[in-house]
């Protein structure tokens, strides 16, 4: 029991008290009077009472007092067997980013407080709570403690932020707990997206939480440079679970400034996605504003920033056999390239530590010893100390890597290639291009510097006169670069967070419930006490109406009365007039 026991033994021992005040009355004494004659003028007929106890004229309105003073005291001592031992609940409260999401009484971790509240209010004496969170960081924010105020207090300073696609691990926070204790369960209050519990060794009761709202979202946000041109390339995907097809603008703006409107048409349920090219200003952050038609659910996933890389200068040096090239000219269109031309068989210069290295021939002395970036184009393989290749006449191309950044925008579908030498790739050799007969570029690594050996000459095939030939020479250019960071990514929440609505079946290896076990939303101490004043409300009324029931009757004798002698004299009136 709890230290409030006393209390409530005193009051059930008050019962005691209140009986014998309901049970007791004046006992006949006697006395000697100077003269009885008045005395039998207001004598009753009755015998008068010799008994110093005798029964209660009100019964209902004694059983009433007695069972609110035992309500009370149940509701002080909030009664627990004396072999019970306390228990432990651990909260694992999800502050993820969809956690956000508003509802029609608030948001969803307004919601997950007020479900904390309802199971702190049915702990006891003795009883433990600990709060583990998982959003931004799997976190045990509260160990656990009778200082149920206190975990209150931590709860209300968290914001929904950050991912639930590791909620699984917050979830085994809370078992170590659990386990430790040996005497707790877990209750888990979540909207349940993006969240797989794991098998557990305590029990989950889950408390879902949220509906089926309409949202739509920026998930996907992010920006590159397009080609040697000083464009851009912009890709946004917008995902939505809204009720019907709505059309809907994404504006980006490089700092405070809209440079483009995207229109998108977000399906019910879906992703839509947009690639733009357009200039944008030096050192401007990049952002993208959703606009709906109307307000959605979540505000957090309707603006976000990405990271924009931009590049200074590189130092590039083109060893070429004649003055003019396909490649010097593609370099120097480069706006970030800072180009240092060297004739085949002439002295690299000393002076010169370039970031980019392409060499369409050898300098004197052969493969320079300086550069971390090399780039060569139709040499032998053995001068860059590759495996010796083998010279193949019109070799297709079957796959090359167009996912690789080297490739990117870079379509050999179909180049015609006259001569190649295709090599055998070693171990830690990586292909790029492979024909029938083998590998026609790899990318390879020794002592921190890398090498792209490129199999064949690209003047002396068609891909120098396709745009993929620029977008190469870009990506090695990007590829050599030290490039920054433009601002940070920000606001761009996962598909699965703004895919806000909670799975239709709950969270597998859970106890799914409307409210958490053993967390009543009116726990029973206070039952008991709001019994108790009802009781005690109803015997003061009940004294009230009983007290006034000889009035209520006399009142309802003389109405009959007076009614009946009217009928009479009706009656009467009607027969003398007959």
């Amino acid at each position: 029991m709890t230290a409030l026991a006393p209390l409530a033994f005193a009051l059930i021992a008050l019962a005691v008290p209140m009986a014998l005040a309901y049970l007791w009355q004046k006992r006949t004494e006697k006395r000697r009077v100077s003269s009885i004659l008045i005395l039998r003028k207001v004598a009753v007929p009755t015998e008068p009472p010799k008994r110093g106890f005798a029964r209660p004229r009100h019964v209902a309105s004694f059983i009433l007092v007695v069972l609110g003073l035992v309500a009370a005291a149940f509701a002080i001592a909030d009664l627990r067997r004396e072999d019970e031992t306390p228990r432990d609940l651990i909260v694992v409260l999800d502050t993820s980013a969809s956690m956000g999401t508003v509802e029609e009484d608030g948001t969803r971790l307004e919601i997950a407080r007020r479900e904390l509240r309802d199971a702190v209010a049915s702990l006891r004496s003795g009883d433990r709570i600990a709060l583990v969170t998982t959003g931004t960081a799997n976190v045990v924010r509260v160990g656990l403690t009778e200082d149920t105020t206190y975990a209150l207090e931590v709860a209300s300073t968290l914001v929904a932020d950050g991912t639930s696609d590791k909620a699984s691990s917050a979830i085994e926070l809370a078992d170590a707990i659990c386990k430790s204790s040996g005497r707790g369960r877990i209750l888990l209050l979540s909207d349940g997206v993006g969240v797989n519990a794991p098998q557990t060794t305590c029990e989950v009761d889950h408390r879902a939480i949220g509906s089926d709202v309409a949202n739509a979202g920026i998930t996907e946000l992010s920006v590159r440079e397009g080609d040697a041109f000083g464009l851009h390339e912009v890709h946004v995907g917008v995902t939505s679970v809204l009720r019907q097809k709505q059309r809907a603008e994404v504006a980006l703006l490089a700092g405070d400034r809209v440079v483009e409107l995207v229109a998108f048409d977000l399906p019910p349920r879906g992703k839509a996605e947009r690639l733009v090219r357009l200039e944008l200003p030096a050192g401007a952050e990049l952002s993208a504003e959703l606009r709906l038609p109307e307000k959605d659910a979540l505000a957090a996933d309707d603006f976000a920033t990405a990271p924009r890389v931009e590049g200074g200068q590189v130092k590039t040096v083109l060893v070429t056999a004649g003055e003019k090239s396909f490649a010097s000219e593609a370099l120097r269109l480069h706006p970030r390239v800072d180009l240092t031309l060297v004739r085949a068989n002439t002295p690299f210069p000393a002076d010169v530590d370039p970031q980019l290295i392409v060499l369409e021939a050898l300098p004197e002395g052969g493969v320079p010893k300086v550069g971390k970036r090399i780039a060569s184009f139709g040499l032998p393989p053995a001068v860059l100390g590759l495996q010796e290749g083998v010279t193949t006449q019109s070799p297709d191309i079957v796959r090359w890597a167009y996912a690789d950044p080297l490739f990117r925008y870079v379509d050999l579908q179909g180049v015609k290639v006259p001569t190649g030498i295709v090599v055998e790739p070693r171990a830690g050799q990586r292909t790029l291009i492979e024909a029938e007969q083998g590998a026609l570029a790899v990318l390879d690594t020794q002592d921190q510097r890398e090498t792209l050996y490129l199999g064949f000459a690209p003047h002396e095939s068609d891909l120098v006169l396709r745009v993929g030939f620029v977008n190469m020479i870009a990506n090695l250019v990007e590829w050599a670069s030290e490039a920054s960071n433009i601002g940070e990514r920000k606001g761009v929440l996962s598909a699965t967070e703004s895919w806000v609505h909670p799975p239709t079946n709950g969270i597998k290896g859970t106890n799914e419930r409307s409210r958490s076990k053993d967390s009543p939303p009116f726990p029973l101490w206070r039952m008991a006490l709001v019994a108790a004043f009802a009781l005690v409300a109803t015997e003061l009324l009940a004294q009230s109406v009983i007290g006034s029931r000889e009035k209520v009757r006399t009142r309802w004798s003389s109405w009959r009365s007076r009614r009946k002698a009217k009928v009479a004299s009706e009656q009467a009136e009607k027969g003398g007039s007959a």
